[in-house]
């Protein structure tokens, strides 16, 4: 049950964080400057495939925050695959083991 529960919940996380992905990549950093702009404090420089975006500290934050969460959810989600494997595989040794 417990797992169930975690699975449905991870899934969630990784729509939202598709999500959200999604959205910045695609979305937010078009409305980011391409040069530096020290009245708002966008001095941040983030490379965006090759084209050049300036971030305040926040946005820098933020998004390298959301970049590290999204990676960690990717372990998460491979290693709960991972653990989900191996049970099946054990409890499928364990049945051939037991006569019938």
């Amino acid at each position: 049950m417990l797992w169930k529960i975690g699975a449905a919940v991870t899934i969630a996380a990784a729509v939202v964080a598709f999500g959200l992905y999604f959205y910045t990549w695609n979305t937010y950093y078009d409305t980011l400057p391409s040069s530096p702009d020290k009245a708002s404090g966008r001095v941040y420089v983030d490379n965006f495939h090759g084209f050049a975006r300036y971030e305040n500290r926040q946005e820098y934050n933020h998004l390298h925050t959301l970049d590290d969460l999204s990676e960690a959810l990717v372990l998460v989600i491979l290693a709960g695959v991972a653990i989900h494997e191996w049970r099946k595989r054990k409890e499928k040794r364990e049945e051939g083991l037991q006569p019938h």
